[in-house]
């Protein structure tokens, strides 16, 4: 039986691989030169990824109004010791985004809180965390790694690219996790030269 590759392996792989080597540029044929726009930390530390996954969250407090927050949580029911946390965080961002398999039922509790199901099992072991704004772009994306008797493991990264964020936003889009976000779409009119002022609201 042939085992599908998890989404994002290959980018993780390739953040991996910038960290392992002190000069990247012998890795400029597998990794696109525009990835390398920000700062990247590649990290297996669980303790890493959550302090960064709050971090990034945490962004929306000082762009208030302006962020839209991505988060996977696998399953639904992951979102539960955090929603707390999260019923602040909505009073600050422009949308919020939940992605995770429905093993529980979560009702939106603002009109700016969207929880996405359709195809999130395909995000089943990945945890993603990503706040985007026109002047914030942030990202987690890790893979869980097979368990073992020391318990989860994970491999991933966070950044401030602006190119990988927007990467990776894009492989989301693909895979018909989320739609075109709100800002990408201001975007195109502006460069289509549409609406002089397009409100950010």
């Amino acid at each position: 039986m042939v085992h599908e590759k998890p989404p994002f392996h290959d980018l993780i792989v390739d953040i991996q691989q910038i960290r392992e080597h002190k000069d990247p540029a012998p890795l400029f044929d597998a990794v696109e030169g525009d990835l390398l726009d920000g700062e990247y930390h590649f990290t297996s530390s669980e303790a890493t990824l959550n302090f960064m996954s709050r971090r990034i969250e945490n962004a929306c407090f000082s762009d208030r109004h302006r962020c839209t927050l991505y988060s996977v949580f696998r399953r639904l029911s992951l979102l539960e010791p955090h929603i707390e946390h999260y019923h602040k965080l909505a009073d600050a961002a422009r949308h919020i985004y939940i992605i995770g398999v429905p093993d529980i039922e979560v009702r939106p509790w603002a009109p700016n809180v969207h929880i996405l199901t359709h195809a999130a099992e395909k995000l089943a072991n990945n945890w993603v965390t990503i706040n985007l704004s026109r002047d914030i772009h942030m990202t987690l994306l890790a893979e869980q790694l097979p368990s073992d008797d020391q318990g989860r493991h994970y491999a991933g990264f966070y950044t401030d690219s602006r190119t990988l964020t927007r990467r990776v936003i894009r492989q989301l889009m693909e895979m018909a996790i989320i739609q075109q976000p709100d800002l990408f779409t201001e975007e195109e009119l502006e460069q289509a030269g549409g609406p002089e002022a397009v409100e950010e609201g």
